[in-house]
């Protein structure tokens, strides 16, 4: 005979899974504290027009979509605009945006809580040389995945919205961006 708590026992079901989606195009983009460091780097020859080394001021982007921006990226005037941090022009995308003037040779950390729905981390720089072709650079937030094990030697899939640990380096010519997920170490 089976006790009661036996028959319990095998009808319980397994642990929750984490927070998570199935797919990862079902990720929700919440708010995460700290989700975005950033460290902008500047080469000793940063704008370098008529004859120097000039400062620079960009623009840092969170997005949640990215058409309306490489929109206006693709014209000087349009970088121009980005340039002023207003997030209404990009219609809803902008979900952040933080205006920095860099020296050149000068390093700066920025840390940021990721935006709910940020997909996208994304920088617009006013080189003064005016071509729109090095003026802009982006990458995704990533999408992390976590494998639970589950009875009989079954497994299931789950997908978070991860951090990002980007870094903003301008040059001479243009602003490149890299990133991975996790915090940057300074």
């Amino acid at each position: 005979m089976i006790s009661p708590s036996g028959c319990e026992a095998a009808k319980r079901k397994p642990a929750p899974p984490p927070d998570g989606a199935l797919k990862p195009s079902e990720v929700v983009w919440s708010q995460e504290k700290n989700g975005l460091s950033v460290s902008i780097e500047a080469s000793e020859d940063l704008n370098y027009a008529y004859g120097s080394p000039l400062g620079l001021t960009l623009c840092l982007y969170q997005l949640s979509d990215l058409a309306k921006f490489t929109a206006l990226a693709s014209t000087f005037a349009g970088i121009d605009k980005l340039l002023g941090g207003e997030i209404d022009q990009l219609g809803g995308a902008a979900l952040m945006s933080q205006v920095v003037r860099l020296q050149p040779g000068e390093k700066i950390s920025r840390s940021f809580d990721r935006m709910e729905g940020a997909k996208y981390f994304a920088v617009a720089a006013g080189y003064a040389h005016g071509d729109p072709s090095g003026c802009s650079a982006y990458v995704q937030f990533p999408v992390n995945s976590t494998v639970i094990k589950l009875k009989h030697h079954k497994t299931a899939t789950y997908y978070t919205a991860g951090t990002i640990a980007a870094i903003v380096s301008c040059n001479a010519k243009a602003v490149t961006v890299t990133g991975g997920e996790g915090e940057y170490e300074q």
